[in-house]
């Protein structure tokens, strides 16, 4: 009998990480009031608004681009001082969204795709019985 693994990846790369942020907003809008998404969708939204402008000067001012990129960073929660569990980054929020789908999907995570989220769905075999000692 197989196990199915899902993982649901979540972007560690700032550009990509904006991406999702902002199909996920996006994904959000579209449904409405049918939106299984709850909590301060206006504050993610404007988060990633934040840092999607400094991720622009940032590319656009690569000379000035240290200040910006460790503000896009903090924004996004991707400092080298952050977690994923440090509530207020834009990790923190899409790690909250994918926790929340997941619960919401279960059994049917690639509806997540709906949402920009890459979902890997996995079977994996039940490890055989070791031979028996001699």
């Amino acid at each position: 009998m197989s196990r199915k693994n899902v993982r649901v990846e979540i972007p560690r790369n700032a550009d990509d990480l904006l991406k999702l942020a902002a199909k996920i907003i996006a994904k959000h809008l579209t449904d409405g009031s049918t939106s299984p998404l709850v909590g301060d969708m206006a504050g993610f939204a404007d988060k990633t608004s934040e840092a999607d402008s400094a991720n622009t000067l940032y590319h656009d001012h690569k000379w000035k681009g240290e200040a910006e990129m460790e503000r896009r960073d903090l924004a996004l929660g991707l400092s080298k001082t952050q977690k994923s569990t440090d509530k207020g980054s834009i990790l923190y929020m899409v790690t909250s969204v994918r926790d929340s789908l997941l619960g919401k999907f279960r059994g049917e995570e690639h509806q997540m795709g709906a949402w920009g989220f890459t979902v890997d769905t996995s079977h994996r075999s039940k490890k055989p019985d070791p031979p028996p000692s001699v």
